[in-house]
């Protein structure tokens, strides 16, 4: 039986409240530093001009992956709306992927326009998510055009 780790926590935040991203590519275990190359090369060879940046997310950029057991979260931003993309080589490439990166047990890919990650007048979980738990390793990293988001 194996043991449950307790690497759990609640999110940081600095003297104002405002909740720091503590995600960073200096963080990221040197056997998922490949994958992370690799899943980056697939966006780019499928999405081609459409593709502004590329980040991860999760327990990955934390330095809290486990081996073998933690999925390979990411984000693609785009400079077309999702729906006008072809996105038929993403399931076939997530198992060829798994299959030969033993360090995951699975990647997510996701897709988000641009102007949609952009718009800020409401909450919105993906701006949330790039902004405080996430790391730009491809393209214009936007959270600098994102809101800082404070704990309450």
């Amino acid at each position: 039986m194996q043991k449950v780790k307790n690497i759990g926590r609640f999110c940081t935040t600095d003297h104002e409240g405002y909740l720091l991203n503590e995600s960073s590519l200096t963080k990221v275990q040197p056997a998922f530093l490949k994958i992370i190359e690799k899943v980056t090369a697939y966006y780019k060879f499928n999405l081609g001009e459409n593709l502004h940046s590329v980040y991860i997310r999760g327990s990955v950029p934390r330095g809290l992956a486990i081996y073998g057991v933690s999925y390979l979260d990411t984000i693609a931003i785009t400079t077309k709306d999702t729906d006008e993309l072809n996105l038929q080589w993403v399931n076939r490439t997530g198992q060829e992927l798994t299959k030969e990166f033993h360090c995951v047990s699975g990647i997510e890919f996701s897709f988000y326009y641009t102007k949609e990650v952009l718009e800020t007048s409401t909450f919105s979980m993906i701006p949330f998510m790039l902004k405080t738990q996430s790391i730009c390793v491809y393209g214009e990293d936007l959270s600098s055009y994102l809101p800082n988001y404070k704990n309450r």
